[in-house]
């Protein structure tokens, strides 16, 4: 699907002639829903700061690339912003975080306040770093705008996917992801609108589009977990964001299993966009 997509972007910008080309984003894939982009002359890292290699059932950045996150070095340079989702080991490590924030000057760190305090006990002294760490403490739906140079986040908290486990001895079910803190990122940066939901499924969070509570509004890049293809996410999709693209995140490191998602999806969402391995970067317009 990538192949393809590449050849009908260069084939969209040969039928443009000479017109002015509009707002881009660069996006480099690190892992599992670990990504930087760069948009205008801004650089935002989100869940791409992890290190837990006991990990097997997603990408987690390897030695190299996770000395370059901590140490700031390219392309991991200059970033304007670290965002994280919620504080699993999947998304999150508090060390490498931290590490990478002391030895960025102009680096904002933006997240949910468990991950903050996991931080602090890394770093009793994080406060020294003043509004470079901004932690996030709101309820179910609420929301809190952020600005840091050229960009506009606003942060919303959405239920994390269900994780249901069942109690042997009673046989009932509950959630075990029921209390996890997970902000979705609404981020304005560069003439760009994208959303980035991290482990938040859509249909599982459907009465927030529901109540109106969401502002309909074009959304030009969208990052989903790959497992959320319902049909009421295409529906919010649909209805709410008509985003021109939709990156699929949270995929198994096995090429052939993200040969078989990636076919799934294109049934469901034409504009489906799956990186198939770590370091891989697209450019969207």
């Amino acid at each position: 699907m990538t192949r393809r997509i590449g050849i009908v972007l260069a084939l969209a910008a040969m039928l443009g002639g000479t017109a002015a080309a509009g707002p881009e984003a660069k996006v480099t894939y690190i892992a599992n829903e670990g990504f930087l982009i760069e948009a205008g002359s801004s650089k935002i890292l989100i869940d791409a700061i992890f290190d837990d290699p006991t990990i097997t059932y997603a990408h987690v950045p390897d030695e190299d690339t996770l000395g370059k996150l901590k140490a700031g070095k390219a392309p991991f340079d200059d970033v304007d912003l670290v965002l994280v989702t919620h504080a699993h080991r999947d998304h999150f490590s508090a060390a490498p975080v931290v590490e990478h924030l002391q030895g960025n000057p102009s680096g904002v760190f933006i997240g949910p306040s468990p991950a903050v305090d996991v931080m602090k006990v890394v770093e009793p002294e994080l406060d020294g770093l003043g509004e470079k760490v901004r932690g996030v403490d709101i309820g179910l739906f609420e929301a809190e705008d952020h600005e840091v140079g050229e960009i506009d986040v606003r942060a919303i908290r959405f239920r994390h996917s269900p994780y249901l486990e069942t109690d042997p001895e009673t046989g009932e079910q509950s959630d075990r992801h029921a209390r996890v803190v997970n902000l979705i990122y609404l981020i304005e940066i560069g003439g760009l609108t994208m959303l980035h939901v991290g482990d938040a499924t859509l249909s599982h969070n459907l009465e927030y589009f529901e109540k109106g509570l969401f502002e309909e509004q074009k959304i030009d890049i969208v990052f989903l977990e790959f497992f959320d293809w319902s049909d009421e996410t295409k529906d919010v999709l649909d209805r709410w964001m008509t985003p021109d693209h939709a990156v699929f995140m949270h995929l198994p490191p096995e090429p052939e299993k993200i040969d078989q998602i990636e076919r799934r999806l294109e049934a469901t969402f034409p504009k489906a966009v799956v990186f198939d391995e770590p370091l891989q970067m697209r450019t969207f317009e």
